[in-house]
């Protein structure tokens, strides 16, 4: 007897015979087993896909943050989450920053605290605005730590996100002033793209409004 006409009444469980919906079905379970068995298998970015976003906490849960000057002169902590996070495209920034944009934690002055004996030195700096900004510096290397601008007082510092030892922890909250961005940067879509500067009521989270009608309160 040949061998077709052995087979002939069998199903054939070779993948081209079974239909396009059960071999999708086939696969997804395969990669579910691998992904519970062995996690390896996955990506980074799946195996913890909150690394993705940066830190999600509130500020009840928030851990506190340390960070630094490059020559370690100059140390200091972050005690809260910061307000707010600045990627600003303006050219203003990039002639002051030397690349191609800043990015700043908008945080309370209050929640800043420099843990090293040194402390840092401020400079008067001009600024876009016209307003000027106290620019603090490390007095041997001579890196800005962070910015305190002229239109919001000294109660709320911009600390450079650079200088944080876990700057992935404080993703930008919202790309500023993109008009001027440079061609080359490729912007994604997960956190808010502004032309110029924005309504604060609108991109702020709750809580980061209540902190800064706190902080308004407390200076009348």
């Amino acid at each position: 007897m040949s061998r077709r006409r052995r087979n002939e009444g069998r199903f054939d469980w070779t993948a081209s015979a079974l239909p396009v919906w059960a071999r999708q079905l086939i696969i997804a379970g395969c990669i579910c087993f691998h992904a519970l068995k062995y996690p390896s298998f996955l990506p980074p970015s799946l195996r913890n896909p909150s690394s993705n976003t940066g830190d999600m906490t509130t500020s009840e849960s928030w851990k506190t943050l340390e960070g630094g000057c490059p020559c370690g002169n100059i140390r200091y902590r972050l005690e809260q989450k910061p307000l707010f996070t600045h990627c600003c495209h303006c050219t203003w920034c990039q002639r002051e920053t030397g690349t191609a944009f800043a990015l700043n934690n908008m945080i309370e002055t209050k929640f800043v605290t420099v843990t090293s004996s040194e402390q840092p030195v401020m400079r008067y700096t001009p600024s876009l605005s016209g307003l000027g900004q106290k620019m603090y510096r490390c007095p041997s290397c001579q890196f800005a730590l962070w910015s305190v601008y002229g239109d919001s007082g000294d109660f709320v510092r911009f600390v450079r996100g650079g200088t944080l030892d876990e700057p992935a922890r404080c993703p930008p909250s919202i790309h500023i002033f993109t008009t001027t961005k440079q061609p080359w940067l490729i912007l994604g879509d997960s956190v808010p793209i502004v032309e110029e500067f924005y309504d604060r009521e609108k991109y702020w989270p709750k809580e980061s409004l209540s902190r800064l009608e706190e902080l308004k309160k407390s200076l009348m």
